[in-house]
């Protein structure tokens, strides 16, 4: 009988890391982050520098996402007079089970405020 709950705590206790582990993702790659903004602001050939990928928590209006990585990137823009410059720019990623890393913003359409998200796993969703 005690090897029996011994078992049933093991199994538990393994089961609780699984499930904390799907949870708890690796920083996002260099490599995806690049794609995920090429993707997001329809970029082809600029040059994009990561500078720095910062893994923590997310504390937006009390609610706390708890897997994000915050990567500074530098990339070219082109001005109205067709002049070039180097900006450096920030993309918070959020994780979850469903997109993989992803990337969300809103933007107003025809129906209303439009949810773009571009993600790891689905490439390009919106919700309309």
């Amino acid at each position: 009988m005690k090897s029996f709950f011994a078992m049933m705590l093991a199994v538990l206790f393994l089961g609780a890391g699984v499930s904390q582990a799907a949870n708890s993702p690796a920083e996002i790659t260099e490599k995806e982050a690049v794609r995920l903004i090429r993707l997001a602001f329809d970029l082809t050939s600029d040059p994009i520098e990561v500078v720095s990928v910062v893994v923590g928590d997310l504390n937006e209006n009390g609610f706390i996402h708890p897997n994000v990585c915050r990567v500074s990137v530098l990339r070219l823009f082109k001005g109205r007079f067709g002049e070039r410059d180097k900006r450096l720019e920030c993309h918070t990623f959020r994780w979850s089970e469903k997109y993989g890393w992803y990337l969300q913003c809103s933007e107003k359409g025809r129906l209303g405020t439009e949810i773009h998200i571009y993600s790891e796993l689905l490439k390009e969703v919106i919700i309309r």
